[in-house]
């Protein structure tokens, strides 16, 4: 299999990506070591549709990968695992890494925490804040603590719909869409509409019409 041509390797990920082929470890190792980080990172998306051991231990592996897309990619697939060793890599990542990989292994961290009651990872991941700088990824740590039931942290996620850089703004957005609950859906749609007056980005207008839209139709469907 090692003389697979380009064009094969992209074929299989097509395939993985419409989960329409099964896991072969041969072809998974040799896209793993693949020189084009293209087809790492892909792989490492297509990694998150299949939730199982082999899917897992290559996600691990690219965990180190040289390339940093490629990382970012692998901690955002492994939200599903339920594995305290996977969650102790991510924790790891969450310290030593640049700030887009540890926001991402924040993000599956979370995940991983609140769906397998791992209640001895929290007070980690609060002496981990205390060091992060990023913007970016202290709006994750504040969506990981409101998930866990501190609604003061809420607010602070509404804070940086009012960041300077439009990328945060936009980032804040979209963490009220993916982790408010159903009873703060009117607060939330408050803010979002109060930012909407006065915003000139049109990236950051349109994503915030979507979720404004999103959390008014399924606060009446919920009703």
């Amino acid at each position: 299999m090692s003389n697979i041509s380009e064009s094969e390797k992209y074929e299989y990920l097509e395939k993985l990506e419409a989960q329409s082929i099964s896991l072969s470890e041969d072809m998974l190792m040799i896209l793993y070591e693949d020189p084009d980080e293209c087809i790492r990172s892909e792989l490492a998306q297509a990694l998150s549709l299949y939730h199982n051991d082999l899917s897992e231990k290559f996600l691990m592996y690219l965990l180190e990968d040289r390339a940093e897309i490629v990382r970012i990619n692998a901690c955002d697939s492994l939200y599903w695992s339920s594995s305290e060793k996977t969650l102790e890599k991510l924790v790891e990542a969450m310290q030593k890494d640049k700030y887009l990989v540890r926001g991402y292994a924040l993000l599956s961290a979370a995940d991983i925490i609140i769906n397998n009651c791992y209640s001895n990872f929290i007070s980690k991941v609060n002496q981990i804040m205390k060091h992060e700088k990023s913007k970016f990824v202290l709006m994750n740590y504040y969506s990981l603590l409101y998930r866990l039931g501190d609604r003061s942290y809420l607010y602070k996620i509404v804070e940086n719909l009012n960041a300077a850089k439009y990328n945060e703004r936009c980032h804040a957005a979209n963490l009220l869409y993916s982790c408010v609950r159903r009873e703060d859906y009117m607060t939330v749609i408050g803010f979002l509409d109060e930012r909407l007056c006065i915003e000139k980005v049109c990236a950051v207008r349109s994503a915030l019409e979507r979720i404004v839209n999103y959390l008014k139709s399924d606060n009446i469907i919920g009703k």
